[in-house]
C-alpha cells in the first residue's frame, strides 16, 4: 500500500491531466494493487456472505477520473481509491468498504467502523 499511498500524495499534489499523462505507469501499478487488494476482499467476505454473489473488481472499484461537469472543483481526478463491496457490486447501499487516500483510511463494515478520523 506504501506504493498507492505514494502516487495518491504526488497526485494530489499534481492534479492535472499532463502529470497524470507522464505518471501513468505508476498510477497503473497503485491500481493494480488496489485491484489486488480488492480480489482478496471479495474472496474473504464470499467465505463467511456468498449473498454477495459473483462479484469482479470491475464491480467493486471507481474509476478515478472525476466528473467535473457540475463540481466547482475542476481538479480531473480523484485523490483516493477504494474497494467498495456489495450484493450487485456498486450501489448506495451499506457495504464493506475500503477507502484510501493520503488524509484517512477508512474501513467500514455494516455494523462498525474503523477509522483514525472519521466513520463512513
Amino acid at each position: 500500500m506504501k506504493q498507492v499511498l505514494r502516487f495518491l500524495h504526488s497526485l494530489s499534489l499534481h492534479n492535472d491531466k499532463v502529470w497524470f499523462d507522464t505518471h501513468k505507469a505508476d498510477y497503473l501499478k497503485a491500481k493494480n494493487k488496489v485491484d489486488e487488494l480488492a480480489v482478496k476482499l471479495i474472496e474473504g467476505i464470499r467465505s463467511f456472505d456468498d449473498a454477495i454473489g459473483p462479484l469482479t473488481v470491475a464491480d467493486c472499484t471507481y474509476r478515478i477520473y472525476r466528473d467535473v461537469r457540475f463540481s466547482k472543483d475542476k481538479s480531473p481526478y480523484k485523490t483516493h481509491m477504494g474497494v467498495f463491496v456489495n450484493r450487485g457490486g456498486k450501489s448506495p447501499a451499506t457495504a464493506d468498504t475500503i477507502s484510501i487516500s493520503t488524509e484517512t483510511a477508512t474501513i467500514c463494515w455494516p455494523s462498525a467502523t474503523i477509522s483514525p478520523s472519521r466513520g463512513c
